[in-house]
């Protein structure tokens, strides 16, 4: 054994093991995903805080909250015709990542 010390007095040290080894696992994708929150639940959130161990803020830059139900106005401006936006772009209540 490498740390004959870790968790010494616990019988479930394998369990820790692999719950620390899942946590840094996921570290990355979670700090990834928390840079754009926009759109995710409240209890998503509050996994996320727990998880990195910090206040998750919300930060709009250049990103309107769209009032209502709609289509996404970043891909509506990128279809030429008004059959195209009708036909391709689905209904949604956020904006997309496009």
């Amino acid at each position: 054994m490498t740390f004959p010390d870790w968790y010494k007095k616990k019988t479930n040290r394998r369990r820790f093991y692999l719950q620390e080894l899942g946590l840094q696992l996921i570290k990355p994708n979670v700090e990834h995903r928390a840079a754009n929150i926009i759109g995710l639940q409240n209890n998503i959130i509050m996994s996320m805080e727990a998880i990195l161990k910090k206040k998750i803020t919300k930060t709009t830059q250049n990103q309107q909250q769209p009032s209502g139900k709609g289509r996404c106005r970043k891909c509506s401006k990128q279809c030429r015709t008004k059959s195209e936006k009708l036909n391709k772009l689905a209904k949604s209540t956020i904006i997309c990542g496009k």
